[in-house]
């Protein structure tokens, strides 16, 4: 199962990438699961067009592919899929390796930091008002 982060950097991946099958009329057989298959071991991620002759429709070709090639439907655009299988001997896409556990810096506290540093070094100076009245 994918996270909304992993299924957000593929799907970034996946709009500079180039359809490399196309699903028409023939119906989903050993031939087309075999390439597609053989695609995501190599890729990991692929993106297939749906042609108008096909006979479903592309949320269900979808659905169909990915549970016959036990791999993950990332998104569905129009016409257009895309598959995702992580290939275990040799992966080509990489995540964080713990995307839950990535903490944001608040960048007050680091500018707080940076200023008790300066203030101890003598370099900076303590905000003074310079309007005298």
């Amino acid at each position: 199962m994918l996270t909304s982060k992993q299924r957000a950097k593929l799907k970034s991946i996946a709009s500079t990438t180039d359809t490399i099958l196309q699903i028409g009329k023939g119906v989903l057989g050993e031939q087309l699961i075999t390439q597609v298959t053989d695609a995501l071991k190599a890729r990991e991620l692929i993106k297939l067009h749906v042609l108008e002759s096909a006979p479903q429709a592309a949320k269900e070709l979808a659905e169909t592919l990915a549970t016959a090639t036990k791999s993950e439907v990332v998104q569905i655009i129009g016409k257009r899929i895309v598959l995702y299988k992580r290939n275990e001997q040799k992966p080509v896409i990489t995540f964080s390796v713990n995307p839950e556990k990535e903490v944001k810096k608040d960048p007050k506290k680091n500018l707080k930091k940076i200023f008790r540093k300066s203030l101890k070094k003598g370099t900076a100076k303590p905000y003074t008002s310079t309007n005298t009245a």
